[in-house]
């Protein structure tokens, strides 16, 4: 599977073509989703708001959710080998990383998690995981803490070298 990360306007905007496409998008942009000429059967809206925080409230009303990940991670399991997936949220930068993560991570069962979000990172290097998503695809795919460790680890050295 061929993987592709971008923000909303991007992926309005782009021209590379996709067999595939995950939207991770809040309510209020449902209707400027792009299909981009993919059939609805092969298109994914997850709907959530980019929140780390489990229980909804009225900044955040739709947090993500283990079923909404486990869906993620069931479309992206059906894809065909030669498939081309672009998963995109609002900014491009944290839900849409944290979905790509747990389809990677999933897709690669023996590959250490680090180098599975080194991967990540290289597709999309303004990257800042989703820690909810993260958290719930770690424990759906067994990864007992792993996934976790490995995007805390990263997101220490972003804020460290940000310090600087």
């Amino acid at each position: 599977m061929q993987l592709t990360i971008m923000s909303l306007a991007e992926a309005r905007s782009t021209e590379k073509l996709f067999t595939h496409l995950i939207s991770v998008i809040e309510p209020k942009y449902h209707s400027i989703i792009p299909d981009l000429g993919i059939p609805q059967e092969r298109r994914l809206l997850l709907v959530c708001d980019d929140t780390s925080d489990p229980d909804p409230d009225e900044w955040s009303p739709r947090p993500p959710t283990k079923k909404l990940v486990a869906e993620g991670l069931a479309f992206a399991q059906s894809l065909p080998e030669d498939a081309s997936l672009l998963v995109h949220c609002f900014a491009g930068v944290s839900r849409s990383v944290a979905l790509a993560y747990a389809v990677l991570c999933q897709a690669y069962p023996t590959k250490n998690e680090k180098s599975v979000l080194h991967q990540v990172l290289m597709l999309r290097r303004s990257a800042i995981p989703n820690p909810l998503i993260v958290a719930y695809a770690d424990e759906l795919l067994e990864r007992y803490g792993h996934m976790n460790e490995a995007v805390v680890g990263y997101l220490r050295t972003v804020r460290e070298s940000s310090d600087d």
